[in-house]
């Protein structure tokens, strides 16, 4: 394996080239990676870090490359808040963990004209039927891949593929706590390790809801201090009228816990926000903009602790194929963060997809007898995360009564400068004035938001499916067009030697 840092690229993306004759491996990095001779990983495991058995973990978040045994693994993330990209040309596998990292090395572009909600929600299928192709224009790669979960495994020029998810035996409340208690304590040792040379420091996020609260508990526990919140829910309503809609303020419940807070805000976003954006035409989560300029600035790899996929695997009312034995989300939160983070330099754990795999075994747990005194039998109940946040000695009435989120969908970018390029590529690309965008924001999305809230508040919400919302196809435009950006970009900076 030949390494090749590239300082030009995001700080912990890579771009990987195996020859499937020759077996041979050239991987282009950025500069905040772990590296051995055989190995290359950013992200952290239930194991220890000086064996580099990532490749062997079901516990383990972030991305890497492992050679062992005479063959090569290209290693996924555990939560489906990451991927893997990939394609097969002149006789080489290309493997990346960055989108964009991955189109500046070959050249290729997202077409302007294709709807790409397909690729950005088929997670939402599930593991076993997601729909892997990727459109790309490109004169000699028909298509680019995307993987979830599991690890492509390159052998004497042959390529398979293989499930890292496994089952534990899970009885009770207090068997499944310890199992991740346990795990998040591995995970810590892992990312304190003294053979990295990169240091790494924890971060948690916290609103009023469940999840993000009780992953803030458990994280608390393994020494994460440092904790990020916001003042504000995405709702447009403003605070004074509506503050139980309105108040997103995960902050006194985190002073309980001894965190140091931060508040989150977007507020006059860097031309970072084209991270944000060129991930996939899901709504962009720029409300992490301040936290994401905070790790960046730090000096270390950043950590952070969130709880996406706790809408599902705690809930109380789950759909019958969400307790089979496939993996499915009940929305892409979190995914949106895959580029900012390997450019500001963060690996994601996703607490609740420790384990995640054993759903209907915590399903069961929920619906349980023992479990009756943390319920609140309404449609907003989720006794699992609230024992983990009561036991910690947070008060009942300071959290989880209403589901409420941060992510916000939006028609063209909050930085002035890009809001000028994004409206010249629509003009150009479209024939779409800037009037036009302004009033169909003021117009159709602002009343349709309204509307929206409406039927949530009249217990409706599910007719409405908030993962292919995108009005009139603004968001997919703007996802094209700065994953487009960002590859022209970087590909004007980047040296790539022996690309071919």
């Amino acid at each position: 394996m030949r390494f090749h840092e590239q300082i030009e690229l995001p700080k912990l993306a890579w771009v990987a080239s195996h020859n499937l004759s020759s077996g041979e491996t050239i991987v282009y990095h950025g500069s905040a990676v772990e590296r051995g001779n055989d190995w290359l990983v950013e992200g952290v495991w239930d194991g220890e870090f000086p064996s580099a058995d990532f490749h062997k973990s079901a516990h383990f978040f972030g991305s890497g490359i492992r050679m062992d045994d005479n063959a090569v693994h290209f290693v996924t993330s555990a939560a489906l808040v990451d991927r893997l990209i990939y394609y097969f040309c002149h006789g080489k596998l290309v493997v990346s963990n960055s989108l964009v990292a991955i189109m500046a090395f070959t050249g290729a572009r997202l077409d302007p004209h294709h709807d790409y909600r397909t690729e950005s929600f088929t997670i939402l299928e599930g593991l076993k039927k997601y729909n892997r192709e990727y459109c790309i224009i490109h004169p000699e790669i028909k298509c680019f891949y995307q993987i979830y979960s599991q690890n492509i495994l390159v052998k004497n020029g042959e390529i398979s593929f293989y499930v890292k998810l496994k089952k534990s035996s899970i009885d009770s409340f207090d068997t499944y706590l310890t199992l991740i208690t346990q795990t998040l304590d591995r995970i810590r040792r892992n990312s304190q390790s003294k053979e990295r040379k990169f240091g790494i420091t924890g971060f948690t996020t916290m609103s009023s809801g469940y999840d993000s609260t009780a992953v803030s508990c458990l994280a608390r526990k393994i020494g994460v201090q440092k904790c990020f919140t916001s003042h504000k829910s995405n709702s447009i309503l403003p605070t004074w009228l509506s503050p139980n809609a309105a108040v997103d303020d995960g902050g006194s419940a985190a002073k309980i816990l001894g965190y140091d807070v931060q508040y989150m805000n977007s507020n006059n976003p860097s031309e970072d926000e084209l991270f944000f954006l060129g991930a996939s035409c899901a709504g962009p989560e720029l409300i992490y903009y301040s936290l994401s300029r905070h790790i960046s600035n730090s000096g270390q790899v950043g950590l952070l602790f969130t709880g996406y996929h706790g809408d599902v695997i705690w809930d109380t009312k789950l759909k019958p194929k969400e307790t089979g034995d496939d993996l499915i989300r009940g929305d892409t939160s979190g995914f949106n963060l895959s580029e900012i983070r390997l450019n500001s330099g963060f690996i994601h754990v996703a607490v609740p997809f420790l384990f995640a795999c054993n759903i209907k075994e915590i399903l069961k747990i929920t619906l349980s007898e023992s479990m009756h005194q943390w319920r609140l039998f309404n449609d907003y109940d989720r006794p699992i995360a609230r024992r983990i946040v009561e036991s910690s000695g947070i008060p009942r009435t300071s959290f989880g009564f209403r589901k409420k989120g941060v992510t916000k969908y939006y028609n063209y970018p909050r930085n002035i400068t890009l809001r000028r390029q994004y409206f010249d590529f629509l003009k150009r690309e479209h024939g779409i004035s800037s009037f036009y965008v302004y009033a169909y924001d003021a117009l159709i999305n602002y009343p349709t938001i309204i509307l929206m809230g409406i039927f949530y508040k009249l217990g409706l919400g599910k007719l409405i499916d908030k993962n292919w919302r995108s009005g009139l196809g603004f968001s997919r435009k703007m996802f094209v067009w700065a994953a487009n950006l960002l590859t022209d970009t970087m590909a004007g900076k980047l040296n790539w030697p022996q690309r071919r």
